[in-house]
């Protein structure tokens, strides 16, 4: 999602040199539910909002590392998230929302 405003991204490098890239991830896993005998039935959906992810740019080559950089981070975050809730499975990404100041 993200690699697909880099080229908005650039032409706002362009024009501000002291760029501020805020990143924001949500992750949803899936929570089993049980009645009083143990048996499944059903679940529930958890949404685990990442830390939000802050990189100070000021040219082309440092807004690309900073989104290479980014992914990393992310699936890092969603592994960890993972591994606190690890009785719950991972379904997905449910977003990743950027803001530029």
């Amino acid at each position: 999602m993200i690699a697909h405003q880099k080229p908005r991204l650039v032409e706002l490098i362009r024009k501000n040199r002291n760029a501020k890239l805020n990143l924001k991830t949500e992750t949803f896993f899936e929570k089993p539910e049980y009645d009083n005998g143990g048996n499944d039935i059903g679940s529930q959906e958890l949404v685990y909002a990442l830390p939000s992810t802050r990189f100070n740019i000021s040219n082309e080559d440092e807004l690309t590392q900073a989104l290479e950089d980014s992914v990393k981070q992310i699936l890092l975050q969603v592994i960890t998230g993972s591994m606190n809730l690890s009785y719950f499975p991972l379904n997905g990404c449910r977003s990743v929302e950027s803001a530029q100041k």
